[in-house]
């Protein structure tokens, strides 16, 4: 900027020597210079009387300015497109300067700086601290520990001098204004540039979580800590937002963006997604009316407004969209956005997303193979049923209520029969018995008759079974005459967690079969007996003691052996 060549006048027609800062020769005559009012920087102190110019009078203030009042919590609400890019401050209050020209005066707020709450959001106490720097305005603590603001010590910028008031007759000095700032001065037509800085968005890093449960079969709960990426420039962008966009079948081969997931849910229940400033909270609701319950199943928290830091917890399972799959196999993204403004406006907006991952069941069937014996003996007093035999399903994370456990759609070994007939299998339409049955005879006149039911209870804590013998089975011919050999029968099942991941395994159940046994124990005796050398015949009655068993035995065979005199005189 070049200096402009202003002159000071000669106002009380004094004379004095004058070195002079011009190229104006001594004996030149003076000449009247039109008077020239320099304007000193605006400032709260008076500015003292020099009699030669009079001060501007301020302009009268806006007779009717919107008022604001902090509340008890020392908040100031304000409209959301409110601008803090010109604050002042009059007596105790703090003004609000609009582009429009218009004002909002914030009652008290110069004795006790408030936070400012622009809408639903409220801004962090370094940006309300440095629109008010910006504005020339200091702020310290206040004796009662609140902030207070002050305006800052005002300055001309410049340098003002008129000490010299030069005579009738001497040339007029010039007025020290400003240095050389020993930039060009602008060309005809030129225009200066500003530009305005804004804040930009950088890449977040992805987090991904596995669901487990916990030592006692629940769900274990998980937090993970992230940071949206973001650069907040010169003008101290913070996050003003954050909001949750939708959820995404994650490609896990990597060639697409995947596939956006229609409905949340959690074990069959629809996930309510709210916000609340910077929090996200899913949540479902168990029950209807008064025994209604809400359930926080996850949430997002921002805990860093200038760095991004945010806390993601996961409460409870999501249902995950690959049925049948677990792991990295099956992972659901939670997509969120996340807002970046500035101190004069400039917003930006960003978006991150955090992978779930699903877990599966799993079976052991440790204790199902230890205790599946059952013998026909005992059906001489009724039926034969096993209690509950533990399968040793895991559910995992997911093992709310749409758990199941169900029997595979399986035909009867061949060969296996009861009583002569072919044994047949039937599955109930829920999956959670199977029958084994025979039919004799055809048509109109066919008798069904079951021989065995197995039950499975997917409720019970790690899904079990019970199997009820109805009536004995025919067993093939053991190693020995007197014991037939044991009936292994192994039965196929699916245990499904709560999203529909399954595992697949087959426990087996042995059946023993029983023999009969005999328990004579007696002697009938014959005494022989004749007239006149003929012999009479003689007769001995008696009952063969045994138990024909579950197979229901009957006598087959019977045989005698020799018996010999005492003397060994005679053999029969």
């Amino acid at each position: 900027m070049s200096n402009e060549d202003l002159r000071i006048s000669n106002v009380d027609g004094e004379t004095a020597p004058h070195e002079f800062l011009s190229d104006i020769r001594e004996d030149a005559k003076p000449v009247e210079v039109e008077r020239v009012e320099l304007a000193q920087a605006a400032s709260s102190e008076q500015t003292p009387k020099t009699g030669r110019v009079e001060a501007t009078p301020p302009a009268p203030a806006n007779a009717n300015p919107n008022e604001v009042v902090a509340d008890q919590n020392n908040v100031a609400h304000l409209p959301a497109n409110v601008s803090l890019d010109d604050i002042h401050i009059e007596g105790s209050n703090l003004v609000l300067v609009q582009a429009d020209g218009t004002e909002i005066v914030i009652v008290n707020g110069a004795l006790h700086v408030p936070s400012f709450m622009l809408g639903d959001v409220e801004l962090p106490r370094d940006t309300v601290i440095a629109a008010l720097n910006d504005s020339k305005i200091n702020v310290a603590a206040g004796p009662d520990g609140t902030d207070t603001a002050t305006a800052a010590a005002p300055s001309s910028g410049a340098e003002f001098q008129d000490t010299l008031q030069p005579g009738d007759d001497a040339p007029t000095q010039l007025a020290q204004l400003l240095a050389d700032t020993q930039q060009p001065d602008p060309t005809l037509g030129g225009t200066q540039e500003f530009t305005n800085d804004v804040p930009t968005i950088t890449t977040t890093q992805l987090l991904t979580l596995t669901e487990a449960a916990n030592a006692e079969g629940g769900f274990a709960q998980q937090t993970v800590n992230g940071q949206f990426g973001f650069n907040g420039g010169a003008d101290v962008g913070v996050i003003t937002a954050v909001n949750y966009t939708g959820s995404t079948d994650v490609d896990e081969e990597g060639g697409t963006a995947g596939k956006p997931v229609s409905g949340l849910t959690s074990g069959g229940h629809d996930v309510t997604v709210t916000v609340n400033g910077l929090t996200i909270t899913g949540t479902i609701t168990i029950g209807e009316g008064a025994e209604a319950k809400t359930i926080t199943v996850f949430e997002l928290k921002v805990t860093d407004t200038s760095t991004g830091a945010f806390t993601f917890t996961q409460y409870g399972p999501l249902d995950h969209p690959d049925q049948g799959q677990s792991g990295a196999s099956d992972a659901l993204g939670l997509n969120f956005s996340y807002t970046v403004t500035d101190k004069d406006g400039d917003a930006v907006t960003g978006n991150a997303s955090i992978d779930i991952r699903d877990d599966g069941p799993s079976i052991n069937l440790g204790e199902a193979n230890d205790n599946s014996a059952v013998s026909e003996h005992d059906l001489l007093s009724g039926n034969v049923v096993t209690g509950n035999i533990s399968l040793g399903v895991q559910w995992g994370a997911d093992s709310g209520a749409n758990r199941d456990l169900t029997f595979d759609k399986q035909n009867a070994p061949e060969g296996l029969t009861s009583h002569g007939l072919a044994i047949q299998y039937e599955v109930s339409a829920d999956g959670h018995t199977l029958t084994g049955y025979t039919v004799s005879g055809e048509g109109q006149g066919a008798v069904r008759t079951d021989v065995f039911v197995v039950t499975l209870h997917p409720s019970s804590a790690h899904g079990d079974y019970t199997f009820q013998l109805l009536t004995s089975i025919d067993h093939p011919q053991g190693g020995t005459p007197s014991q037939d050999a044991q009936v292994d029968l192994a039965f196929n099942v699916t245990a499904s967690d709560a999203d529909g991941d399954t595992v697949g395994s087959a426990f087996t159940v042995s059946i023993n079969d029983d023999v009969p046994t005999a328990s004579f124990s007696g002697t009938s005796t014959i005494t022989e007996d004749g007239v006149n050398g003929v012999f009479t015949p003689q007769t001995a009655t008696g009952t063969l003691v045994f138990n024909g068993g579950a197979d229901g035995a009957t006598v087959t065979d019977l045989s005698f052996r020799t018996s010999i005199d005492m003397d060994h005189s005679n053999s029969y």
